[in-house]
């Protein structure tokens, strides 16, 4: 019997016990990858979620910034569908489901801060003892919420709110506690609308100004525009949502000033004039000068003319907007100061001819400032000025030119490389303007002159066109601002554009002043015509980009086939042109302009349309607020046939004041411009003839509240008034016309009447009077008061006038 023996051969591979280590070890990895994946996640949605509530709070911060002042108040909590009511509910009921939170709770602390008058501090809940002390809100929101492990998460956001433009010297609000360090970052979607035309500052960076829109602080006249605001924003993000590198909030106001009506005539808090906030080559800073001076402004005292209806602001800018003959400090107005020129202030003479007045009390003068928002506060800046203004081609729509008030495509991208390549060699003194000789900025070489010419369609039915003027603004270069744009010039890459070194130095906005220059039909001799074409130089509260009031332009009734006009649009160079006023000194005499050509296409067919005139007068003239320099509160007229052949209907114009350097003045006589047979039956309507004012009365009421405690209170307070007026007499050459006694509604704000003529013949004449039927006062629907029961602040007004 043989026995084999076998021989065992060496093993090759793993064991058993390796194997299951390495599972071991990558399990290991396994479960570490899964908890850092979860981890990742779980991060991810946290910043998701918090990012949603960084803007939630972001948003509402700005709608505090953008109300008013004293309607920010506390509110305890807020959440997701939570009915608080009265308009206070400030957390959408989606946002819980799309921040994917099962709750989120919101709290709005407001915290009163005010000062004695001449005291050197703030105190906290302290309530103003007497009208016109100084006083801030400081406003923390805070959002809480808990997560899917149960974790909670509170974020906070703290601003201060004021009226004021404090000065860090006289009054430094306290230290806020709790106030997060750091630099916010803050994103917002495309700054880029209708009507705003960004300039590429290099890389992905871009700055845009918003469309300007009027400012209406007070309200204490009938739809009175006090001045303008808009933004200018540098971001980054070209595409999508962008994130805000610098914001520059901006007012540019008019105001009427006396000297020797500030100093010890106003509260402490408005005492100090100040110098001038100067682009400083990356931001506005009040300037400081090395040797401790007071600002040119202190020894005039100027201050607003008492109960004039302007900017609460006109405080700061009538008391600083001065200069002296000092060389080495920088200037309010450096230019004219530049040129030679001393500062002189003018009042409004005869015809609206500017007139120097001596600095001496009690001489009154007009003034425009702009207003920068420094370190959270309202500064009065150096002066803004124009370097070119022109008109952009608008969209076409349906093969038919200037049917928006958009710049074209074409028309944008042209006016972004003329603005750069126009800044690419600015210095901040000697500055070659646009449109001349100089090829370089030729408008014609540049694609800004097109179209040459548009054809517009002779009613009916009604063609507009809308036009759209651009206006490009840069500040005078300050020492420092220069040194920092030649350092930025000297250390550009080779290879590099200079504009994108440059521009992020330069201090310049390209705005839409479409709503904000006057405009006037014009021959080609420059001469005012209205024989071809009617262009709307009114003003409108609701600002459309796509359909803007100023600007609008259609045929007249009457033009012949061919007929040449053309929309023109001056607008003045400095503050006073933003603020939509018509100069302040002789160099804003000097109007930035620009103009479009028509050419009327008419049918061969006999025109029928023929005008005539309204007269708006009696003993309520000045109520009407028809012969002021502002053509926001006028009058509305419009007139309709409704007879046949032709019934029609349209709006009345206001006259163009050619003799007057100020223009729109008085809008009488209204020119009506129809395109059916006159001699016939017709109406006219006219509206916007009520007017709000103010009037200091001492009043009592019961209702007002110490830190949240209803207490009787007394004081002299500025009462919301409205003078009703009514149509009291209208002829046509003469022969009356049939009204209602009263308007419909009657003694309201939208109040209007409808005038009734057996004919209206062609040329007529038609005179409609006014007479003061009563006057109503509004009545006080919240206030609050001092410890003392002997002050009044109201916080809100019911004005029977305004409603329905």
């Amino acid at each position: 019997m043989k026995r084999s023996i076998r021989s065992r051969r060496s093993s090759s591979g793993f064991g058993l016990i390796e194997v299951m280590i390495a599972v071991v070890v990558l399990a290991t990895g396994l479960l570490a990858l899964a908890a850092l994946q979860g981890s990742l996640a779980r991060a991810s949605g946290e910043a998701k979620t918090r990012g949603r509530v960084a803007a939630l709070l972001t948003t509402r911060m700005e709608q505090l910034r953008a109300n008013q002042y004293a309607s920010a108040a506390t509110i305890a909590a807020d959440g997701c569908g939570t009915d608080l009511g009265a308009g206070v509910d400030w957390v959408p009921a989606s946002f819980c489901t799309e921040a994917g939170l099962g709750s989120v709770t919101t709290t709005q602390q407001v915290t009163l801060f005010s000062s004695a008058l001449g005291a050197s501090s703030f105190t906290a809940n302290r309530v103003p003892v007497i009208a016109g002390e100084p006083e801030f809100k400081r406003v923390t929101l805070t959002a809480t919420w808990t997560d899917a492990s149960g974790e909670s998460h509170t974020l906070a956001m703290t601003s201060e709110l004021s009226a004021l433009a404090l000065r860090d010297a006289l009054l430094p609000p306290p230290p806020s506690s709790g106030t997060p360090t750091g630099k916010a970052l803050v994103r917002t979607d495309s700054p880029v609308t209708a009507g705003v035309v960004p300039i590429a500052t290099g890389g992905d960076n871009a700055t845009a100004a918003s469309n300007p829109r009027p400012e209406i602080i007070g309200a204490r006249n009938n739809q009175a525009v006090v001045g303008t605001k808009f933004e200018v924003i540098t971001y980054q993000g070209l595409t999508g949502a962008a994130v805000i590198q610098r914001r520059v909030e901006t007012q540019a106001i008019k105001c009427s000033c006396k000297y020797g009506a500030g100093g010890s005539n106003l509260p402490a808090i408005y005492q100090t004039a100040q110098w001038p906030a100067i682009w400083t080559g990356e931001r506005y800073d009040v300037f400081a000068p090395r040797t401790p001076a007071d600002a040119p402004g202190e020894s005039l005292a100027s201050g607003p003319v008492a109960n004039a209806e302007q900017s609460d602001l006109c405080q700061e800018c009538c008391r600083d907007h001065h200069d002296t003959a000092a060389t080495d400090v920088p200037k309010f107005d450096p230019e004219r100061a530049r040129i030679g020129q001393a500062h002189s202030h003018y009042s409004v003479g005869n015809q609206g001819a500017l007139v120097v007045v001596p600095n001496t009390q009690t001489s009154e003068y007009v003034e425009a400032c702009r207003l920068i928002r420094v370190d959270g506060f309202w500064r009065t800046a150096a002066d803004m000025y124009s370097r070119h203004t022109g008109l952009l081609a608008t969209e076409t729509v349906g093969g038919t030119p200037a049917k928006t008030g958009v710049p074209s495509a074409t028309s944008a991208s042209a006016y972004q490389v003329f603005v750069k390549d126009y800044l690419s060699g600015y210095n901040g003194t000697v500055a070659t303007a646009p449109g001349n000789a100089d090829a370089l900025f030729a408008e014609a070489a540049r694609q800004l002159n097109e179209p040459a010419s548009i054809s517009i369609a002779r009613p009916s039915p009604k063609d507009e066109r809308y036009l759209h003027a651009r206006g490009l603004y840069v500040d005078y270069l300050e020492k420092a601002a220069r040194a920092k744009i030649a350092a930025a010039r000297s250390k550009c890459p080779e290879g590099t554009p200079v504009t994108e070194c440059v521009l992020p130095f330069l201090p310049f906005t390209t705005i839409n002043v479409t709503e904000l220059g006057s405009w006037e039909p014009q021959a080609a001799d420059t001469t005012v015509s209205s024989d071809s074409i009617e262009v709307s130089s009114g003003s409108s509260l609701i600002f459309v980009p796509e359909q803007p009031t100023r600007g609008r332009t259609n045929a007249v009734a009457s033009a012949v086939n061919g007929a040449v006009g053309f929309a023109a649009i001056e607008i003045s160079p400095s503050n006073a042109g933003i603020a939509v006023y018509s100069g302040v000194d002789p160099d804003d005499e000097v109007v930035s302009s620009d103009r479009q050509e028509f050419v009327v296409s008419a049918p061969a067919t006999p025109v029928v349309g023929k005008p005539f005139t309204v007269q708006l007068n009696g003993t309520t003239t000045a109520l009407l607020q028809i012969t002021d320099d502002n053509t926001t509160n006028d009058p509305a007229v419009g007139w309709s046939v409704p007879s046949a052949p032709a019934p029609s209907a349209g709006n009345c114009g206001a006259t163009i004041k050619t003799t007057n350097p100020r223009k729109d003045t008085n809008p009488n006589p209204y020119v009506c411009n129809t395109t059916s047979p006159l001699g016939v039956a017709g109406t006219v309507l006219v509206s916007n003839y009520g007017r709000e004012y103010t009037v200091s009365t001492t009043l009592s009421s019961s209702i007002c509240t110490f830190n949240g405690v209803a207490q009787p209170a007394t004081g002299t307070v500025a009462v919301p008034t409205f003078a009703n007026l009514r149509v009291s007499s209208a002829t046509v050459n003469g022969v009356a016309g049939s009204f209602p006694a009263a308007g419909t509604p009657s003694a309201k704000r939208s109040e209007s009447t409808e005038v009734s003529f057996a004919s209206i013949p062609a040329n007529a004449q038609v005179v409609i009077g006014f007479t003061l039927e009563s006057t109503l006062s509004a009545q006080i629907a919240a206030c609050t008061t001092n410890n003392a029961g002997n002050a009044i602040t109201v916080t809100a007004w019911t004005k029977p006038w305004d409603a329905p």
